[in-house]
This record gives C-alpha cells, sequence and structure tokens, in this order.
C-alpha cells in the first residue's frame, strides 16, 4: 500500500487536490494501531514542485504591471482622442459665431467655453477671417493637459483647425 500511496502522489497528471486526498487516506489508514505518519510521502509530494503555495500570489505578481500598463495607455489615448474630438467640435462652434456675423472676440469666448473644463484654461483659440470668404477658427491644446498621467508619452501639442464659408458669402442659386 505504501508504494501505490507513494507512486499516485508521485504522478504527474493527478491534480494537487486528488493527490492531498489519497495523501490523508493513507495517514488515516496506516496510522490505526500503528501510529505511523506519511510524512515521507508528504515530502516526496513537496520534493516533486506540486507543492503551489505561493505559486497564484508570484503570478499576480507578474501579470499586474503588465494589465495595469495596458489599462492605463487605453485610458490615456482614449483621453486624448476624446480631448481632439472635443477641440474640433469647439473649434467649429467658434466658427459658426463668425460665420453668422459675431465679432470674433465673442466667437473665441465661445469656443473656450465649449471646451472640457480640463483643458479650457490651457487652451490657445485664434480666429481669422480671411479675404476668400472662410472663417478659420484653430484650437491648440498643450498635450500634458491632454494627459491623465505623465506614463505614456504624448505629442507636444493637439491642434484642430476649421474653416467655414460665411454666410453673406455664399452664393444662392
Amino acid at each position: 500500500m505504501i508504494l501505490l500511496v507513494h507512486f499516485l502522489t508521485n504522478s504527474q497528471n493527478l491534480s494537487v487536490k486528488l493527490q492531498q486526498v489519497i495523501l490523508n487516506c493513507a495517514n488515516r489508514v496506516l496510522s490505526r494501531g500503528r501510529g505511523m505518519r506519511v510524512s515521507f510521502l508528504q515530502r516526496g509530494v513537496r520534493a516533486t514542485g506540486l507543492d503551489r503555495n505561493g505559486a497564484v500570489a508570484a503570478e499576480f505578481a507578474l501579470i499586474v504591471p503588465l494589465m495595469a500598463t495596458m489599462l492605463f495607455g487605453v485610458l490615456q489615448f482614449g483621453f486624448a482622442i476624446y480631448t481632439v474630438n472635443a477641440m474640433e467640435t469647439a473649434a467649429r462652434t467658434g466658427a459658426r459665431q463668425i460665420v453668422f456675423g459675431t465679432n470674433s472676440v465673442a466667437a473665441e469666448s465661445a469656443t473656450r467655453a465649449a471646451l472640457p473644463g480640463w483643458v479650457a484654461n490651457e487652451a490657445t483659440v485664434a480666429s481669422v477671417v480671411d479675404d476668400d470668404g472662410l472663417a478659420r477658427m484653430t484650437v491648440t491644446v498643450p498635450g500634458s493637459s491632454a494627459a491623465i498621467l505623465g506614463l505614456v508619452p504624448m505629442p507636444e501639442n493637439f491642434t484642430a483647425h476649421v474653416a467655414m464659408p460665411r454666410v453673406n458669402d455664399r452664393s444662392v442659386d
């Protein structure tokens, strides 16, 4: 019986839980009346590397930094893309103000008001009314303002350009 238990506990095909059940049964059978323990079998299980105490913690410690880096990278670039989209929308709002006759100072303040709060104070807003009949609005935001964390490198500046034809310069057919 001892050889059978030793063979079963050192088998690579059995799960750790099943091997521990076999060891517990062998301990009960062999210790009845004889006072004997199967400690040499338990040492054999540990020597074969089947004792996995701490393996989950080690795997967790290896995987978590990689997963956290990926998570923060996705969040960072998603935040940057959202900021660029909001800048383009704000530039369209300002250009639309100029197209319909609002002065450039009011259009620039409307553009700044349309920007998200985290970039509104650091944004550079410039408007130009060209002689070719276009109202142009440019919004520039530093890349560091669009970043949640400084872990992922970002461009120095994000810029949104919008050009719209002015209403009074449109031809009506």
